[in-house]
């Protein structure tokens, strides 16, 4: 099992297995979001349990995808992201 965690540990998210594709984007949006170059994600298939209360927005990107994301709403930092609205797969930030 593998666990994710906002800074302060409310909002928590477990997954179980190998990921099912890593990457990073460098997309002015995900700079933006992470203060950085880029951001660094790993995308799991379900199950995945998500422990704590997250606030949620969509973002559509650059080519028209649809993105889900998923904050811990005290201090910002993005936990989980879909990489679609309608996918299963879920990306851990």
């Amino acid at each position: 099992m593998r666990t994710a965690s906002c800074s302060c540990g409310q909002l928590r998210i477990e997954v179980d297995g190998e990921p099912f594709g890593i990457g990073v984007c460098h997309c002015l949006a995900c700079q933006r979001r992470t203060g950085s170059v880029f951001a660094a994600l790993a995308s799991f298939a379900p199950p995945y349990r998500v422990h704590g209360q997250a606030t949620e927005y969509v973002r559509t990107g650059d080519h028209g995808a649809r993105f889900r994301f998923r904050f811990q709403h005290w201090h910002r930092g993005t936990l989980l992201t879909g990489s679609s609205v309608n996918s299963s797969h879920r990306m851990l930030r």
